[in-house]
């Protein structure tokens, strides 16, 4: 009866482990991505002004979004590091990438005309509309999927 309590304590632990693993991976995984984007945007700003600029939003709000876009992905990098503000972080990143993936959506129906402009930096400024979209709902499962792992990993299996 003994190596029954010991197993199920054993195994507990190991599902414990398994939720902080996943929650780590998915902070990770937005991390990097919300890093690379906004420091791609920052050091190329001729790209990024021109970009915004061509979006289909009034002309104040382009210039908003110039700062206040990278400046959002970098605070919410630093939200994901740190225990107090994980939560947060992810349910700004699963609003960040909806945001995204809905925009993505409407440029691909071309609901904002046929040259809509892609703002993004590095690497990912190269995607199709519908690369982009799949990125960005990937992005969004994975924010889920760190939300349920966060509000789990202290609960029995």
């Amino acid at each position: 009866m003994l190596w029954l309590v010991a197993f199920y304590s054993i195994n507990q632990n190991l599902f414990a482990m398994y939720r902080q693993f996943i929650l780590w991976t998915c902070c990770a995984l937005l991390i990097a991505l919300f890093m690379y984007a906004s420091v791609s945007k920052i050091a190329n700003p001729e790209m990024l002004v021109n970009d915004m600029q061509r979006q289909p939003f009034w002309p104040w709000l382009n210039n908003v979004f110039i700062v206040l876009i990278p400046t959002i992905e970098i605070a919410i990098s630093a939200a994901l590091i740190f225990d107090r503000t994980r939560i947060y972080g992810l349910w700004a990143s699963l609003g960040l990438m909806a945001a995204f993936s809905l925009y993505t959506g409407l440029a691909l129906l071309k609901v904002f005309g046929k040259d809509t402009p892609c703002s993004c930096g590095g690497v990912i400024h190269k995607l199709s509309w519908p690369d982009h979209l799949k990125l960005n709902i990937a992005y969004v499962v994975i924010a889920v999927i760190g939300i349920i792992a966060y509000y789990k990993k202290d609960k029995l299996p």
